[in-house]
């Protein structure tokens, strides 16, 4: 969960590689 909220803050912009994980 840590590693997708990373991302996410990461990548704001990339919705889509949150659905995708």
């Amino acid at each position: 969960m840590c590693i997708i909220f990373t991302l996410l803050l990461f990548n704001q912009n990339n919705t889509v590689y949150l659905h995708v994980v």
